[in-house]
């Protein structure tokens, strides 16, 4: 048993010894791995030995430097609030961030139409998504006019009689004349009446206001205007007419002077037009008609007698003719019919047999015409000179 102990303790004694002396032969090698100081932490390097010793050192403070990321949008920018940016540092560890304004965004402003009625002006109302607007005062159109009824005189769109809207009345017999203020100097005008219709009574005033006169309305069942003058002379402010669907003539001085009238819509029901009803009515460039054989059908006293000798433009309800369509039920062209007028090509049905004089005189743009066979009666001058035709 003492032996066995002797030879345990002998070799524990020798193990030692080798590891002593092992030891005492190795050299420690470290290798350097540096840590690079961030924002926020220090730097330094840490050295290692193939044998597992190591050791820190060489510690640099942190740099104190934020590397930050892109941008990213924290609070929205609207049209009522400025908003905000954000972004972070993208160092390790680092709660770092930064902060930019937005500015508050423009207004985008989408245009609600409100057409005018016959009591309120119309106008454009322009709104945004955050429900601000605003409505541009000097842009407003003026009040439409009112659609009364010949017989009951009571308007169809806001069922207020005609007396009881804000007026001055002028009366001749059975025929009564309004004047309907839109603003502080201007003025609608409407009349009623059957058949012939005198010129209105309680003259004096009539005259200081008519110059201010914007629109004129009249009812149906008016046949005849004023003999003795022109009922919208001197309407120097008048822009637009709408004139009695049974009105079957329009006399001498109807419009003179009418300065500011620019288009005029002639009922299908006018046979005949005498003397200059548009003289003077120097910025007229459009007549308007319902259907052109019943423009064919009218009697023109003489060139001045055409609102077409003025204004040029021949339009088909909302669409200017230039390609002019003779109906096939047109079998005379009266004279002056289409005087002056801004065609650029003519189209004869084959029954017409009669061109007047002067019908189309003026009407420059018609380079070549075919006349049809048909034909018996052809007027002085019925062409202008430049127009040939075969």
């Amino acid at each position: 048993m003492r032996k066995r102990i002797q030879l345990i303790l002998l070799c524990i004694s020798a193990v030692s010894m080798a590891l002593f002396s092992g030891c005492e032969q190795h050299e420690h090698s470290y290798v350097p791995d540096v840590t690079q100081p961030t924002c926020v932490d220090q730097g330094f390097t840490t050295y290692t030995c193939e044998c597992g010793d190591s050791y820190v050192a060489d510690y640099v403070e942190a740099t104190g430097q934020h590397t930050y990321g892109e941008w990213e949008p924290t609070t929205p920018a609207s049209c009522t609030q400025a908003g905000e940016n954000t972004r972070y540092c993208t160092g390790t560890n680092c709660s770092a961030f930064e902060t930019e304004p937005v500015p508050m965004l423009e207004h985008v402003y989408l245009p609600e139409v409100y057409n005018p009625t016959c009591t309120a002006r119309g106008y454009t109302k322009y709104i945004c998504s955050c429900n601000d607007s605003y409505i541009e005062e000097d842009y407003q159109t003026p009040k439409a006019m009112h659609d009364f009824n010949p017989s009951t005189r009571v308007c169809s769109s806001c069922n207020k009689h005609v007396d009881d809207v804000d007026y001055a009345k002028y009366t001749s017999g059975t025929s009564a004349f309004y004047l309907v203020q839109q603003t502080t100097s201007n003025y609608d005008f409407y009349v009623f009446g059957s058949g012939s219709i005198p010129y209105p009574s309680n003259l004096s005033n009539f005259y200081n206001v008519r110059k201010y006169i914007e629109r004129a309305w009249m009812s149906d069942n008016i046949t005849h205007l004023p003999s003795n003058g022109g009922l919208f002379a001197y309407f120097s402010s008048l822009e637009s007419v709408r004139l009695s669907e049974t009105l079957t003539e329009l006399n001498t001085n109807a419009f003179n002077s009418c300065y500011n009238l620019k288009s005029v819509t002639i009922p299908s029901s006018v046979t005949t037009m005498y003397g200059s009803p548009f003289y003077g009515c120097s910025v007229l460039e459009k007549v308007i008609i319902s259907d052109v054989e019943s423009w064919c059908n009218i009697t023109f006293a003489s060139a001045s007698s055409n609102p077409l000798y003025y204004a040029s433009h021949l339009y088909l309800n909302d669409e200017e003719i230039t390609e002019l369509v003779i109906p096939e039920s047109v079998t005379e062209i009266k004279d002056y019919t289409f005087i002056n007028g801004s065609f650029t090509s003519l189209d004869f049905s084959g029954n017409v047999t009669s061109i007047g004089d002067s019908a189309f005189k003026g009407c420059s743009a018609l380079q070549d015409v075919t006349i049809p066979s048909s034909l018996i009666s052809f007027g002085d001058s019925a062409f202008t000179v430049a127009t040939t035709y075969r």
